[in-house]
């Protein structure tokens, strides 16, 4: 895995390129570092979406890449889960931004102190990609107001910025 460090280019965005045969490649841009929105965790779950195209499986958009909702499933149910392990405490900041009833649901999932601050700090860092996927597309997200939207079909686009924190949120709560 080689991660591409582009601080210079003003680009807020990163992707990920089809594998060779002896590389996976990911691209984390400077724009993206320096946006008001994305925390350092924030900017880490970033990352993990990004593996989350060559690891995340099945539903593809292309014959290799996990299209868009598997690589955040993946980023917040198995990489971030590995990226926060080695220090899984939130700021205090951070803490107190995190809703009350979000607390209450990670404290319902996981018995375990260490299962539930890894929750906490998981949807933190899933609510400042929410906050600035908002900021992009002119909306706002919110913990209290999920996308209640019911899809027929499998959506291989970028979702909308509220049910992408949706996505986060659920995967912080699937043990």
């Amino acid at each position: 895995l080689t991660v591409d460090r582009r601080w210079t280019d003003t680009t807020v965005n990163a992707s990920a390129d089809q594998p060779s045969a002896t590389n996976w490649q990911v691209h984390m841009y400077g724009g993206l570092a320096r946006r008001p929105e994305i925390t350092e965790d924030g900017f880490a779950m970033v990352l993990c979406h990004e593996i989350g195209h060559h690891l995340g499986g099945y539903p593809y958009v292309q014959d290799w890449a996990a299209n868009e909702g598997q690589s955040d499933t993946h980023a917040v149910g198995a990489c971030a889960v590995k990226m926060f392990a080695p220090n899984v405490l939130l700021s205090e900041q951070a803490l107190a931004d995190l809703p009350q009833n979000m607390k209450d649901k990670c404290d319902a999932h996981y018995a375990a102190a260490r299962e539930r601050d890894l929750c906490y700090r998981t949807m933190v860092a899933g609510k400042s990609l929410g906050d600035l996927l908002a900021a992009l597309g002119n909306s706002t997200v919110n913990f209290d107001t999920p996308d209640t939207t019911v899809v027929t079909r499998t959506n291989n686009d970028h979702p909308a910025a509220q049910c992408r924190l949706d996505t986060y949120v659920a995967g912080a709560l699937c043990g």
